[in-house]
């Protein structure tokens, strides 16, 4: 049998004090306990290669008849 997966993109904005991590880890931990497992991150960049946001990728198995 082969697993089907729903995704979701969690999305951070930079600041003008960077990144909240303490809210991107407990996030991450919210969502873990819901089933979703981060596997990857986007980092969009622009101009000389600065990033104003990140998005980290999640996936968790789709419930059977979704």
């Amino acid at each position: 049998m082969t697993t089907t997966w729903e995704y979701q993109i969690l999305k951070q904005k930079l600041t003008m004090k960077g990144f909240d991590y303490p809210a991107i880890e407990q996030q991450l931990n919210d969502l873990g306990k819901d089933g979703w497992e981060a596997f990857d991150t986007v980092t969009p960049s622009f101009g000389n290669g600065q990033s104003i946001d990140i998005g980290v990728l999640l996936k968790r198995p789709r419930p059977a008849g979704a």
